[in-house]
């Protein structure tokens, strides 16, 4: 059965093959529904519905379907979010009872209560390469480690993965290079390795780069500056990052967005790092901050500075929006 207008536009948007899709679905479904099977037991966590993908994000928004509990029949066409309860940590095989395009976001938010549990969250990881029509990953706060993450691969359809408040640093990102789609990467909250960040030149697709509150110094900083189709880039809450940083990423020509809120660059290097016309770029500080010597300073820039605490962000290319 041919896939609704609509739908073809949102797998598309989602950077995903409408035929594939169609094809894929096909094998699990009938014509209206889709089933997931899950064991008949509470505390495997939850099911909803994708109604809206932020662009260049991981969050989305959804409606709830209720319990990941026994069979679970839904429209075949429905973008699914699964958020895995305690027991599937404890039974990450069920997974491959679900077809593997049947989930497209899964949010591994697991925290051990004990020494016991901890390894479980690295331990899930792996089945996690059984869903091949995964889009999205947030492994925000969560035990996930470097160890854990570097074992995801031979996801063809990743493109959003996320890991604030974790156990990861970074060098896992070398074992990212597998995934060819992949255009957001988040880690934050976490003591960056600096070194490991040279390997994001390998990842080809990559447009958002989010690495805040993560220790950044000018190593990093270098690194970055080799990742030429960057569009956004967050560093803010990095202390290290300051003039010689700013400077360093220059040659990224394509950068629309930069927060650099609670880095240390100056007024001055503001002034003097780009003459582009559309940048948008969140200031280190508020403006009641600033001196109005730097405030003079900073108004002679060509492109768009934000005071707010809460900045907002220009329109994001359709190109980049999955």
């Amino acid at each position: 059965m041919p896939l609704s207008p609509a739908l073809t536009l949102a797998l598309i948007l989602l950077g995903c093959s409408p035929i594939f899709m169609e094809r894929s679905f096909a094998a699990k479904t009938s014509a209206q529904t889709k089933i997931l099977e899950f064991p008949d037991q509470p505390y495997y966590g939850t099911l909803s519905k994708v109604t809206k993908i932020i662009p260049l994000e991981i969050r989305v928004e959804k409606v709830p379907l209720g319990q990941a509990r026994a069979k679970v029949r839904i429209a075949a066409k429905t973008i699914v979010l699964y958020e895995p309860g305690p027991r599937f940590f404890q039974n990450p095989q069920i997974l491959f009872k679900l077809a593997p395009d049947s989930i497209q976001f899964i949010k591994m938010q697991f925290t051990s209560m004990d020494e016991k549990e901890y390894p479980l969250s690295d331990r899930a990881v792996p089945y996690l390469n059984h869903l091949k029509g995964l889009v999205g990953i947030d492994f925000d706060k969560s035990d996930t480690t470097d160890a854990g993450a570097e074992k995801l691969k031979d996801l063809p359809n990743l493109q959003a993965l996320s890991a604030m408040g974790t156990g990861i640093t970074g060098t896992c990102i070398k074992s990212f290079a597998t995934f060819p789609k992949l255009k957001f990467l988040k880690i934050g909250s976490t003591e960056i390795n600096n070194a490991s960040l040279r390997y994001l030149h390998d990842l080809a697709s990559l447009r958002k780069l989010v690495v805040n509150r993560a220790k950044v110094n000018a190593v990093g900083m270098q690194h970055i500056a080799a990742c030429p189709n960057l569009t956004h880039l967050d560093v803010s809450f990095n202390a290290e990052v300051d003039d010689k940083g700013l400077e360093l990423i220059k040659p990224l020509k394509n950068l629309q967005v930069i927060n650099l809120r609670g880095t240390s660059v100056s007024a001055r290097a503001i002034r003097n790092f780009s003459k582009s016309k559309t940048l948008w770029l969140t200031t280190p500080k508020l403006a009641k901050q600033y001196s109005k010597q730097e405030l003079d300073e900073l108004r002679k820039t060509s492109y768009h500075l934000h005071f707010d605490a809460e900045p907002k962000s220009p329109k994001v290319n359709a190109d980049y929006v999955f």
